[in-house]
């Protein structure tokens, strides 16, 4: 990247300070995600010449502080350098932004030169290793999941059309080739939601039942599905989950974000992103703006709201942060489009780190 004469030292200095455990400068990462979209179409050379700018400024002024926003992380077992034991406080926000990437249900792997999705982690085979045994089941789930879509759509019933629709979801989900665990996974975690909201209503027929059962057989097809998972860390050592926070992460901010990604994939056009990774980006947008759309605001459907929020958030900057490392280390057959959008994940990534506590 450096021999393009594109100013990308501004990011190669910025990977190296972190690879050498140096905290962020949070004045120059706020400029990175605030400039106009107008800069940003004229591409890497007139976006990295503005940053390298502005650290000029920040320089001349003295106003690098790196400890300007750090978090409150007593207790975390973390230092600035991302070690353990020595009782410093790291930034937060760069704190944030490794767990996202560390507990990412997709990765981003180099295929064919270009970014594809894989289930985390992507280098790990799933326990059981029996593809036809897979193939049949996956085609059960999508029999009984449009059972009961017709059953729902032939009986009276009070429980809304979000029921029909994430049934729908979980459907393509078991019909998407190559077949995804994140996708079922998400598809099932919907379903348990409606389960535990609609835990009050009369379904019809034997509707729950079947849906417990849709729910039920997804998990049996982890081990056949899911890639091998790294041992669970001590308990003393688990950290606790990340969660958003609601005055940060506003219909405004996260929509902000999400038209962030459609742009991205727009403006790649399939040169960088395979159709594994465009379908990984569209999954948790679409996810999320279903969220933003929901007009059903009752105090007992808040918390699900904010869980699936939650969820679609931290799968799609897990998968941001990934790509944008992938693209750092790798060669691609479009070099020039992979660099905008590396810029353009590393945007998107640090504004979703910032709507965590």
């Amino acid at each position: 990247m450096l021999s393009h004469n594109e100013d990308w030292d501004i990011w190669t200095d910025w990977y190296e300070d972190r690879l050498a455990g140096k905290p962020a400068i949070p004045v120059l990462d706020v400029a990175r995600v605030t400039l106009p979209d107008g800069l940003w179409k004229q591409g890497a050379k007139a976006v990295n010449a503005e940053l390298k700018r502005i650290r000029a400024d920040l320089q001349a002024e003295g106003a690098e502080d790196p400890k300007a926003e750090t978090g409150n992380l007593q207790g975390s077992g973390l230092s600035e350098s991302g070690q353990e034991g020595t009782g410093q406080e790291p930034n937060w926000h760069e704190v944030v932004k490794q767990r996202l990437q560390d507990e990412a249900p997709v990765s981003a792997v180099i295929e064919d030169g270009r970014i594809a999705a894989r289930d985390s982690p992507p280098d790990a085979k799933p326990p059981i290793d029996h593809p036809e045994d897979l193939q049949a089941r996956l085609l059960g789930l999508r029999v009984a999941a449009d059972k009961v879509l017709a059953t729902l759509g032939e009986m009276p019933h009070n429980l809304g059309p979000y029921l029909a629709r994430d049934i729908g979801h979980f459907s393509k989900a078991a019909s998407q080739s190559p077949p995804a665990w994140y996708a079922l996974d998400d598809a099932a975690a919907c379903l348990r939601d409606h389960l535990r909201l609609l835990e009050d209503l009369a379904w019809p027929g034997a509707t729950r039942e079947d849906v417990e059962r849709l729910v039920r057989r997804t998990e049996e097809l982890r081990l056949l599905l899911q890639p091998q998972q790294p041992e669970p860390a001590p308990a003393a050592n688990e950290k606790p989950p990340l969660e958003l926070d609601p005055d940060k992460a506003t219909p405004c901010a996260v929509g902000e974000i999400l038209s962030g990604v459609e742009e991205a994939i727009r403006a790649d056009g399939g040169r960088v992103l395979a159709p594994s990774a465009q379908q990984t980006l569209e999954h948790y947008t679409e996810k999320a703006r279903e969220v933003l759309a929901s007009p059903d605001t009752s105090e007992a459907s808040e918390p699900v709201r904010q869980r699936r929020l939650t969820r679609w958030l931290k799968g799609l900057g897990g998968f941001a942060a990934s790509t944008s490392g992938a693209i750092g280390v790798a060669v691609l057959t479009a070099p020039e489009a992979a660099s905008t959008l590396m810029i353009r994940f590393e945007t998107i990534l640090n504004a979703i780190a910032r709507l965590f506590t």
